[in-house]
């Protein structure tokens, strides 16, 4: 908690003037005298503490994507909050654009079938290349979800339904923070209730 006190009809005022008057420099006001300003009211003002329980980082695992994690894990460390890794894939095609080798007649059920078969193994590929590419030990306390959908849109979802209160993402190169923020980084700085920090890459 921050407390600033001030004004000519503060308790600290007037015990800086008793003081003045008393050491004989009563006389033309000086700085110390008027305190902050005649016009300035007493202020009690508290600063309200920061909280982070469960932070989430949205990685594209894009050339800057260490360097943002790096800030979403300090973060989570110095708050001791959890921290939950998001990549979103891109939705898939339909039965007929697929696989050029698959026959287009291919039913609707096995389509799905291979469609959820797919997206199994893309999930699991996609969990160990995290792991590989941040230095994940099999039992780190680190949470990874892997989503398919719009980046925006299931971003701001995931951080929803698991009540995270802060997200982390990184923009892919240097330049005007307009000409590198793409649509997903602005679509949730836009829609995002929750404070969002995107990190720039460094200065080659």
């Amino acid at each position: 908690m921050v407390r600033l006190l001030g004004g000519i009809n503060s308790p600290g005022c007037h015990e800086l003037q008793q003081k003045q008057a008393e050491a004989g420099r009563v006389g033309t006001p000086t700085n110390e005298s008027r305190c902050l300003s005649s016009n300035i009211s007493e202020v009690d003002m508290q600063i309200p503490e920061v909280q982070v329980k469960h932070l989430l980082y949205a990685t594209d695992h894009s050339e800057n994507a260490q360097v943002a994690f790096a800030y979403a894990a300090n973060i989570a460390e110095k708050f001791g909050a959890q921290l939950t890794l998001l990549h979103v894939m891109p939705g898939l095609p339909d039965s007929t654009t697929f696989d050029v080798n698959m026959e287009r007649s291919v039913s609707a059920k096995k389509w799905m079938t291979i469609k959820k078969e797919y997206l199994q193994s893309a999930k699991e590929e996609i969990i160990n290349r995290t792991k590989l590419e941040f230095g994940l030990e099999e039992d780190n306390i680190y949470d990874i979800v892997v989503e398919t959908g719009s980046p925006a849109k299931m971003i701001l979802l995931v951080a929803a339904e698991r009540k995270c209160d802060f997200i982390v993402m990184g923009l892919k190169g240097k330049g005007t923070l307009d000409s590198l923020m793409g649509d997903t980084v602005r679509r949730v700085l836009h829609q995002s209730k929750q404070p969002v920090l995107v990190v720039q890459p460094p200065e080659v």
